[in-house]
């Protein structure tokens, strides 16, 4: 059995990779050639914290395993990570465990490399202004993936404490991969993306009151929702629905587990009917958009198992990581 670890994990894929294999995931989605039962929760509410359960299996792609993680909102707190997590790979012929990974990291990559795939299908080709909402470790993914698919030149960071953007935008600096992005820490939601192109939402927020007001977006804007950490969590607020293209992973994992979706049916601002899955338009040569776009992500254990198993071929063709006996 083969473990990887973050270090591992980065130094078998890029990001242009992750990208890739979410292109090949969804692709393969399209044809309902996968087994996928909905997430499970544990609640622990008196130490503000869950634990996720989420198995899949990809038949085309041979790929099977879960990712098991924890939420712990008050772990910033205490000077640790808010999600910790490991997916299990197995081999879906022997059904032998093949690989344990550092689920934090495939989490990363892959609520990036979604978001990335969804604004090079969605956003504008010249698109330039970024604003991501966040600052956390899925602020700094968001970036990379974002850039990969668009040429910013810049960024708009918000977050709830200056300190957060500080660290945000010093990473950034001190980063090799940015040195041309012009970088505007904003004290306001309102201030960020007023200007935007690209919106990012990457909040913990469990609250139904939404931090993007519909009165606050430019005339053309691509957003892509990933955080919120409830079913009933509004990152945006749902009257964007009403003028916009709205994109999903999966339309059963989005009704089930979007805030704002939920919300937009409840109040009848969006029908189930007006939800297009990324399979659906992923090969659309021409595919013709309203002036604003929203990709709704609510994240999904077929991803994580695509790009967790493309991890692994590339780690034991590279040799990287290291071999247990079970």
């Amino acid at each position: 059995m083969l473990f990887l670890n973050k270090n591992d994990i980065y130094n078998a894929i890029s990001m242009r990779d992750a990208i890739s294999a979410t292109k090949e995931c969804f692709a393969t989605l399209k044809d309902d050639n996968f087994d996928m039962p909905s997430r499970s929760l544990i609640n622990m509410p008196e130490k503000d914290g869950l634990f996720v359960f989420m198995p899949a299996y990809l038949k085309q792609l041979n790929a099977a395993g879960i990712k098991v993680g924890s939420i712990y909102k008050g772990n910033n707190a205490i000077g640790l990570p808010t999600i910790h997590a490991i997916v299990v790979l197995f081999d879906a012929m022997s059904g032998q465990v093949k690989a344990l990974l550092d689920g934090e990291t495939i989490t990363l990559l892959k609520t990036a490399s979604v978001s990335a795939v969804a604004t090079e299908i969605l956003s504008k080709k010249e698109a330039k202004n970024l604003s991501i909402i966040g600052a956390g470790a899925q602020a700094r993914a968001q970036l990379e993936g974002i850039c990969c698919v668009r040429d910013i030149e810049k960024l708009y960071i918000y977050s709830r404490t200056l300190d957060s953007s500080n660290k945000f935008q010093n990473w950034i600096l001190e980063s090799s991969k940015y040195k041309s992005l012009d970088i505007v820490v904003c004290d306001s939601v309102n201030k960020s993306v007023e200007n935007a192109d690209i919106i990012c939402t990457v909040t913990s927020s469990d609250s139904i009151i939404p931090i993007v007001k519909e009165e606050d977006l430019a005339a053309f804007v691509h957003i892509n929702a990933i955080g919120g950490s409830t079913y009933d969590a509004c990152e945006l607020d749902p009257r964007i629905f009403r003028n916009a293209t709205t994109v999903v992973e999966l339309k059963s994992a989005a009704l089930n587990e979007a805030g704002e979706i939920r919300q937009g049916i409840k109040t009848n601002l969006i029908e189930k009917k007006d939800l297009l899955e990324i399979s659906d338009i992923l090969n659309r040569k021409n595919f013709t958009s309203k002036p604003i776009t929203v990709f709704k992500s609510v994240g999904i254990a077929a991803q994580d198992m695509a790009i967790a198993d493309k991890i692994f071929q590339n780690a034991v063709s590279m040799k990287i990581g290291s071999n247990i006996a079970w």
